[in-house]
C-alpha cells in the first residue's frame, strides 16, 4: 500500500542533524504548482509586387514574444548565507572542504553534506536536494525576421525560385529539456541569448525544369524523347550556435560542489576576450582525424581565453584565511559562482547542401501516366559538420577539488585532451542516389 499522507513523507525527510552527518537529501521533480499557460503573441507584414507578368517579388517581416516558457529550475538551489546573512544558522558559502598541506580540514568548514560542503545546510527547503527541479513557466523569447523571394517563370518551361531569410531567436533556455543551459538559474536573464535553433542567414533557391516536347506526335519515338524534367534545391544557412560548458564544480561550486546534476553552467571567457579571439582558426572536423591522437593544434578553442568565475576567501560567503587544526593559515581557493552572459556565443560552421532529382513522364493514354525518377541527395558530397564538443570538465570531482589551469599560459592540450572543440559528428547525409517509380490511372 502507498503511503499518501504529505505529514508522513515530510517525517522521512532527513533534518539537519541527519544532513551534517553525511545524509542523503531527497531529490524531487514536479511541474510548478503555479505553471500558467505558455502563450506566444506574433506578427508580420508581407509586401508582394508583381514586377512583370513573369517575376514577383515578396519581402516580409515576421516576429514573435514568448511568453511564460517552460524551464527545468532548481526550486532548491541553495542561497548565500554571509556573516551578516546567515542562512539555516550557516554564516559562510562553500561547495568543498579546504584543507592545509597536512590535510587539516578548516575549522570555518566543518561540514561537508552529501552535495558537498555545506550546500544542503543552505538550502531553501531542508531535506530535498538542491538538484530539486521544478519545470517552471518563467522563461520569454523573442523572435524577428526579415524574409524576401523573387521568383521567374521562363517560357521555355523553367521556373526559379531564390529566398532568403534573416532571423534571430533568442531565449533563456531553448527546448523543453532535462538540463538548464545557461547562468545562474535564479536570474534566467543572465542567461539570455540566442536560441540553440538559431540560424541568422537562410539561402534558398529551387527549381523546375520541364524540357520542350522535340516530338509532336503520338509515336513510339515522342513517348521516349519527350516528358523529360529536372527538379531541384539547393539551400545555404548559417551553423547553429552553442558555448562551452562545465557542471563539474569549477562553476557555480557553492551552489552545487561537483555534485551537479541539472545545470550546464557556462564556462565564461578570460576578461578582455572577444569570442573571436578564443577561436584558433580551426573548425576541429581534422583534431581525431582517422581516430587518431586529437591534434590540440587542431581544435576550435584556446584554453588560454577562458577562465573560472572563482570567488576569492571573504567573497560572497567564501569563508576567510584563518587558522587550521594544525595551527597553519589555509585559504579556501576552490570556490567560483556563476558567470554573466556567454551564452551561444560561438557559431557552427556554415553549411551547404544541393539536391536533384531528374524525371521522365510517359502518359499512355488518357487515364494512365507512368512516371520514373532519379533523385540525388547532397550532389557534391559536401560535408556538413555539427557543433564541435563544449562540454568541459575542470574538476577533478575530489574534495577538495583538482583545478584543470585555465586563462593565460594554459596548456593548449587541456581541451583536446577532453575532445572540446573536436567536432566528430556530421550533419545530414552524403551523397545519397535512390531510384523512383510510379503509375498513376
Amino acid at each position: 500500500m502507498v503511503d499518501t499522507n504529505p505529514a508522513d513523507f515530510i517525517k522521512n525527510l532527513p533534518n539537519q542533524q541527519a544532513l551534517e552527518n553525511g545524509a542523503t537529501p531527497y531529490l524531487f521533480g514536479a511541474y510548478a504548482l503555479n505553471n500558467k499557460l505558455p502563450y506566444t503573441e506574433n506578427w508580420s507584414l508581407d509586401w508582394q509586387w508583381q514586377l512583370r507578368s513573369d517575376i514577383a517579388v515578396t519581402i516580409g517581416y515576421t516576429g514573435n514574444h514568448g511568453v511564460r516558457q517552460t524551464i527545468p529550475l532548481p526550486f532548491n538551489e541553495p542561497e548565500v548565507a554571509t556573516p551578516s546573512h546567515p542562512v539555516n544558522g550557516q554564516i559562510y558559502s562553500y561547495g568543498y572542504n579546504a584543507t592545509d598541506a597536512a590535510g587539516n580540514v578548516l575549522l570555518s568548514e566543518p561540514y561537508n553534506t552529501s552535495t558537498g560542503g555545506n550546500t544542503d545546510l543552505r538550502a531553501p527547503y531542508i531535506g530535498y536536494s538542491p538538484n530539486s527541479v521544478a519545470w517552471t513557466t518563467a522563461g520569454i523569447s523573442h523572435y524577428n525576421a526579415l524574409l524576401a523571394s523573387a521568383q521567374k517563370t521562363f517560357k521555355n518551361g523553367l521556373n526559379f525560385l531564390v529566398s532568403y531569410t534573416w532571423s534571430h531567436a533568442l531565449d533563456e533556455s531553448s527546448g523543453y529539456g532535462l538540463f538548464y543551459n545557461g547562468n545562474d538559474p535564479r536570474n534566467l536573464r543572465s542567461g539570455y541569448g540566442s536560441s540553440d535553433f538559431d540560424r541568422t542567414h537562410v539561402v534558398t533557391a529551387s527549381y523546375t525544369y520541364m524540357l520542350p516536347k522535340f516530338v509532336r506526335s503520338n509515336s513510339l519515338v515522342s513517348k521516349v524523347v519527350n516528358g523529360w524534367g529536372m527538379t531541384g534545391i539547393v539551400t545555404f544557412q548559417s551553423g547553429q550556435p552553442y558555448n562551452v560548458y562545465d557542471f563539474s564544480g569549477t562553476v557555480g561550486s557553492i551552489f552545487f560542489a561537483s555534485n551537479d546534476f541539472l545545470t550546464n553552467p557556462i564556462l565564461p571567457l578570460y576578461p578582455g576576450v572577444s569570442p573571436h579571439q578564443a577561436l584558433t582558426g580551426h573548425s576541429g572536423a581534422f583534431a581525431n582525424f582517422n581516430g587518431q591522437t586529437v591534434n590540440p593544434q587542431n581544435v576550435a578553442f584556446k584554453p588560454s581565453a577562458f577562465t573560472y568565475p572563482t570567488l576569492q576567501p571573504g567573497e560572497s560567503g567564501v569563508p576567510p584565511c584563518g587558522p587550521t587544526t594544525a595551527g597553519t593559515i589555509a585559504c579556501d581557493t576552490y570556490e567560483s559562482t556563476f558567470a554573466t552572459g556567454g551564452r551561444n556565443i560561438f557559431r557552427g560552421a556554415f553549411q551547404k547542401r544541393a539536391d536533384v532529382s531528374i524525371f521522365k513522364e510517359v502518359q499512355f493514354r488518357d487515364q494512365i501516366s507512368v512516371r520514373l525518377g532519379m533523385d540525388v541527395f547532397n550532389v557534391s558530397n559536401t560535408p556538413s559538420f555539427d557543433t564541435p564538443g563544449n562540454n568541459f570538465t575542470g574538476s577533478d570531482f575530489n574534495d577538495p577539488p583538482g583545478i584543470t589551469p585555465l586563462g593565460p599560459g594554459a596548456d593548449p592540450a587541456t581541451f583536446s585532451s577532453q575532445g572540446v572543440g573536436v567536432i566528430t559528428n556530421p550533419l545530414g547525409s552524403p551523397r545519397q542516389v535512390q531510384f523512383t517509380g510510379r503509375v498513376s490511372f
